[in-house]
């Protein structure tokens, strides 16, 4: 259905990722972009400068991103203008993005369209409303995935944990339950099990208990 949208309103690629709202981590990511620009996009660490993540929290619920904006920065040879170098390469030289809260967890989902001007200017061939329509519908029917795809799940083991994450699964090592932990840390519980299903991703671990022991192993929580 999502990509029938996409199809539809003329864009070349579509992202979805849901991002921690406390931090603005990666939590999940969905995405029909070349696989090979996806592996150039973790192989240079280009999501250190990705205003889409850096600005998700600050950033009005519609923005415009273009390759040319990002080739205009004043300092030449930086890694803000390799990204925006790699997405002309690619045919993703406009990114049109909009942002929707999660009511039922500290999250932020961003749906992108991504696409080429010469070949698929879908930002003047539809009105605003027209997209924000569409962008509505892919965030509220497309489910955050229980797995991550292979080729996407290193960027997001990439990140480490949280403070909060840290916290949370330090206090679940000890034994506390989730509604104990909520309390001690003055958070909701739902908070708490949005922490542990993100620490758990990150650390590329099935359950929670494989994520406290891969925690451990990698010295983000003291045994």
């Amino acid at each position: 259905m999502a990509q029938s949208l996409t199809k539809t309103i003329g864009a070349a690629a579509l992202n979805i990722a849901n991002l921690a709202d406390e931090d603005h981590a990666v939590l999940s990511l969905r995405s029909s972009m070349s696989q090979q620009w996806l592996e150039e996009y973790i192989a240079e660490s280009y999501i250190t400068v990705d205003p889409l993540v850096l600005q998700a929290a600050h950033a009005p619920r519609q923005q415009v991103l273009t390759s040319e904006g990002m080739l205009a920065c004043d300092r030449s040879e930086t890694v803000e203008r390799a990204y925006g170098a790699g997405l002309a390469a690619y045919g993703y030289d406009r990114l049109l993005t909009f942002k929707f809260a999660d009511g039922n967890n500290p999250h932020t989902k961003l749906v992108v369209f991504a696409g080429d001007l010469s070949e698929h200017d879908f930002h003047r061939a539809h009105n605003e409303r027209e997209l924000q329509q569409v962008a509505a519908l892919i965030a509220a029917f497309v489910d955050e995935p229980q797995e991550v795809e292979p080729h996407l799940a290193r960027l997001i083991a990439r990140q480490p944990l949280s403070d909060r994450e840290r916290d949370v699964l330090s206090l679940l090592a000890t034994g506390f339950r989730n509604d104990e932990i909520a309390y001690r840390l003055g958070i909701a519980e739902v908070t708490v099990r949005a922490h542990v299903v993100a620490a758990r991703k990150k650390l590329g671990a099935k359950t929670r208990e494989q994520a406290l022991v891969e925690a451990i192993r990698t010295k983000q929580i003291a045994p």
